[in-house]
């Protein structure tokens, strides 16, 4: 091909009437793989009158469709005829045309090559199980995925140096510590929702069911308090009363006096993590209840008699659960009543994964359920969450939400949790009636 036709061919179409119309034409190529399809093109004046000069025609509408076949059928019989559109394209535009399913296979290659690499450089098993995942496209990893198609490399992996250096079982860390750990910047995780949708996976797959989008902030910040992070430790606590603490075998004066005076006390992760032992004042048993109003109600109607008895305020905190480490430590059974709904089934399955016979559920069977029913109706989604929980004691009152589809709440069965703690320390030797 002579160097002046291409030299002609460069200054007629090189001109910048016809410039973003050949890159228009360049994508529909590289989209079909062919010279063929319209591009849909909104001229402005100067590139109208070029384009209508060119097919010899006036070109209605503020966005007009062009045939690349067309166009190219113009090149016949023009000093222009020995090239292609396909070429011209390549000219005009100074870029070679590359298929979209060539750069996708290219930009597949270079993706799954980073992620191999990410496996060998972050060994730790969550991040591996994070990784694989984000290798196999599953769900929950599109936001990590949308930050490499954005070539936010770093918080990709500042996420994995997290998961991988969460803090043990039984321990915590307040997040802004944390966060200056991992990302010198103790704010990081103050927006980010990659940690949270990262620990979910995780925990979705330790509790054996599907990833869920659509947490509350409450049940976030649940979910972090699992994985030993707090947000701080003072406005996270738990509510005890008729327990004694230790601190390295001596017994915390506070709670020595609380007891003696007979007054609840509300107890911050700060104080709980500082403490070596927790156990009930009398007996093996703590009962564990988690709503609050329900709580101090039992405790009024206890007449002052000592009763280990922990509230937990709705969804755990970590105050919460390092309180029942200290317990199941200390060899206490647990007895937990919760609110029949799939938020109270989900918490009760939940402790007794975690702590097995040291959990028995208590007021949470079938004929509780219908003497605690409500007027709440529960949805046929949130019921679906109850299909991943597959604990015997638990199935009765699952198989009943799912018929009826109604909750049941802790409050009508208060005076049946005093007498049930009634009849426990009487049986016991520990009720003192005043």
């Amino acid at each position: 091909m002579e160097n002046r036709l291409i030299t002609e061919a460069k200054e007629y179409f090189g001109r910048q009437a016809y410039k973003r119309l050949f890159f228009s034409f360049k994508d529909r190529i590289e989209a079909l793989g062919k010279v063929g399809g319209s591009a849909l093109f909104s001229p402005n004046e100067e590139e109208r009158k070029m384009i209508e000069n060119w097919f010899g025609r006036k070109l209605e509408g503020q966005t007009i469709s062009i045939s690349l076949v067309q166009f190219e059928k113009r090149l016949k019989g023009s000093k222009f005829e020995e090239l292609t559109l396909w070429k011209l394209v390549e000219m005009i535009t100074n870029q070679p045309i590359v298929l979209r399913t060539e750069r996708m296979a290219k930009e597949e290659r270079r993706k799954k090559e980073y992620f191999e690499g990410l496996l060998n450089s972050y060994p730790h098993p969550n991040a591996q199980f994070i990784i694989t995942k984000m290798l196999r496209r599953e769900k929950g990893v599109t936001g990590l995925l949308a930050s490499y198609n954005k070539g936010d490399k770093e918080s990709i992996e500042i996420l994995l140096k997290a998961i991988s250096n969460l803090p043990t079982d039984g321990e915590f860390v307040r997040i802004p510590i944390f966060a200056e750990r991992i990302a010198g910047n103790p704010h990081y995780f103050d927006k980010t929702t990659k940690l949270t949708q990262a620990l979910e996976l995780l925990l979705a797959a330790q509790e054996n069911r599907h990833y869920r989008s659509d947490m509350d902030a409450e049940e976030k910040a649940n979910l972090l308090s699992v994985f030993g992070l707090a947000k701080d430790d003072l406005h996270s606590f738990v509510t005890c009363y008729g327990l004694e603490a230790y601190y390295k075998d001596e017994q915390v004066k506070q709670w020595f006096w609380a007891n003696k005076e007979k007054t609840v006390q509300n107890i911050p992760l700060r104080s709980i993590n500082r403490i070596d032992r927790v156990e009930p004042t009398e007996g093996e048993v703590v009962f564990v209840i988690e709503n609050s109003a329900v709580y101090s109600s039992v405790i009024d109607m206890l007449e002052d008699n000592l009763v280990p008895i922990v509230c937990t305020h709705g969804n755990f905190k970590l105050s919460g659960l390092l309180m029942l480490n200290k317990l199941v430590k200390s060899n206490t059974i647990i007895y937990y009543s919760g609110d029949m709904d799939v938020k109270g089934i989900t918490m009760a399955n939940y402790l007794k994964k975690k702590y097995g016979e040291n959990v028995w559920f208590w007021r949470m069977g079938i004929e509780d359920y219908f003497e605690s029913i409500s007027q709440v109706k529960i949805n046929e989604k949130s019921l679906r969450r109850l299909n991943y929980i597959h604990e015997p004691c638990l199935q009765p009152v699952i198989d009943i939400l799912k018929e009826k589809m109604i909750a049941g709440y802790q409050e009508p069965l208060i005076a049946k949790y005093v007498s049930d703690i009634k009849q426990y320390l009487n049986a016991n030797g520990f009720f003192t009636d005043t």
